[in-house]
């Protein structure tokens, strides 16, 4: 047998390893970290989240939850006032516009259950949150 003949053969395995290889790698996305993308994101759109924040601030937070499209308009829940902080008693997030409510934050972790996440949100165009 030639050398040409030899060659052949070695590239007809390598070819064959190869799409065995990318088909595995197929199979393997699809039954390993698909399931796991879709669960994520399907538990953030249909996660309740408390928006905490005042005037022009509250739009602006909005619309980015919106335009990411993780979140639907429905599972957010806006908290404007001290007095409506029992609104979000439903949300299993938090989000508190820092220097909106850096006064009453007390009362938000008052009412806050253990197993709800708390976001701070400062931008860096503001004053930076001071330590305590």
């Amino acid at each position: 047998m030639s050398l040409v003949h030899s060659l052949e053969y070695l590239h007809l395995a390598v070819f064959i390893v190869g799409l065995v290889g990318i088909i595995f790698g197929a199979v393997a996305v699809v039954r390993g970290i698909a399931p796991v993308l879709w669960r994520l994101g399907s538990g953030l759109a249909n996660r309740k989240i408390a928006l905490f924040a005042k005037g022009e601030n509250l739009p602006s937070l909005k619309n980015l939850l919106l335009d990411s499209k993780l979140i639907h308009g429905k599972n957010i829940v806006e908290v404007t006032s001290p007095g409506d902080i029992g609104r979000a008693n439903a949300a299993t997030v938090y989000i508190v516009f820092w220097h909106d409510w850096a006064d009453d934050i007390d009362a938000i972790l008052n009412q806050k259950p253990d197993s709800c996440a708390l976001i701070v949100y400062s931008p860096y165009d503001l004053e930076k949150i001071s330590p305590a």
